[in-house]
């Protein structure tokens, strides 16, 4: 108590002035704290927007990427320069997260939200492979495409050729077991233009689809030479009506042997189709990992702008009360005075 009592005489003894200068500036380095804490927290606010704002377009951009990955695999020509234009603007982000933007002064992302950034890259990463993948199979892809939508025309010529074939028969009075083989020929038709549908569709089915159409048409074959030439086996007369027979010559000449030609071409270009629908899946999958990572991102900044904001608060709160008692020792130390 004595050195409180002393310590008190010893201010008193300063003088008016110099207690005024010492309030000054015990006030000002208050109000500089104050300033200091509010301006930090605004800075910080705004980088925690802008890094919000980089984030949520990073997810439109994986977005619209993804878009246009799907319309590779269904086989539509997409400028190389679209894709490159989405990557990069990806990379560009993912550089800004890392080391900041020197054009703008944003710095680069910190604490949780810079820990959650090596989940992003890595995504970023694979999804890059596939991207890759399709690009280099993606001309393969697009010849198989192609050449499915060559098949079109046959199918209608084909179905009336058939049919005439199948009436001729039952009208000439064949065998059953031949009459039901040439019916068979509009029935694998049906079954080669429904294929030939999901290939242009696209999807985790066109594969099936291309395996499907191939043996569709290896059993169209079989039943044309088996209705030309007779089998045994299978229990089939031999056409020998010239009409007839000459409709099944038509038939596998002009129009047979251009699908089966188409088909067996389908076959050629499966394995870059397979690439690109694989990666494409791949693709698909890893953006919504990526889309996840990206929201955790997200969450991660909105919790640091709340932690900073909370800790401006105590510091201008610290600072408000230090006001008062300053504001309050001056006036003690006045009035005894």
């Amino acid at each position: 108590m004595k050195i409180a009592k002393k310590n008190f005489s010893l201010i008193k003894k300063l003088g008016a002035y110099q207690i005024i200068a010492v309030l000054a500036a015990l006030l000002l380095a208050s109000l500089a704290i104050m300033a200091t804490t509010f301006v930090f927290d605004s800075t910080e606010s705004q980088n925690n927007t802008e890094h919000l704002v980089l984030a949520t377009e990073h997810q439109k951009l994986s977005q619209e990427l993804e878009q246009l990955v799907q319309k590779m695999r269904q086989g539509e020509a997409i400028e190389a320069s679209a894709i490159q234009e989405k990557e990069a603007a990806i990379n560009r982000l993912i550089e800004i997260y890392e080391n900041g933007d020197p054009q703008t002064g944003l710095p680069g992302f910190t604490g949780n939200s810079k820990a959650l950034l090596n989940d992003v890259k890595l995504i970023w990463q694979n999804m890059q492979k596939e991207v890759d993948a399709i690009a280099l199979n993606q001309q393969g892809n697009l010849s198989l495409k192609e050449t499915a939508r060559r098949i079109r025309p046959y199918p209608s010529e084909i179905m009336q050729i058939s049919s005439d074939i199948t009436f001729l028969l039952l009208q000439k009075k064949y065998p059953i077991d031949t009459i039901v083989h040439a019916g068979q020929l509009q029935v694998l038709l049906q079954s080669i233009v429904k294929n030939t549908n999901a290939i242009l569709l696209g999807g985790e089915n066109t594969a099936n689809a291309i395996e499907l159409a191939s043996k569709d048409s290896d059993r169209f074959e079989q039943i044309l030479n088996d209705l030309k030439s007779g089998s045994t086996e299978r229990n089939i007369k031999a056409v020998t009506d010239k009409t007839i027979y000459q409709l099944l010559s038509d038939l596998q000449i002009k129009w047979y042997e251009p699908l089966q030609a188409s088909v067996n071409s389908m076959l050629t270009l499966a394995p870059a189709l397979y690439a690109v629908e694989n990666a494409a899946s791949n693709f698909q999958a890893q953006n919504a990992q990526s889309l996840d990572a990206l929201n955790a991102l997200e969450q991660a900044l909105i919790a640091q702008a709340t932690t900073t904001s909370n800790a401006a608060y105590i510091g201008i709160a610290s600072g408000v009360i230090a006001l008062i008692l300053i504001i309050l020792i001056g006036y003690v130390l006045w009035k005894d005075s």
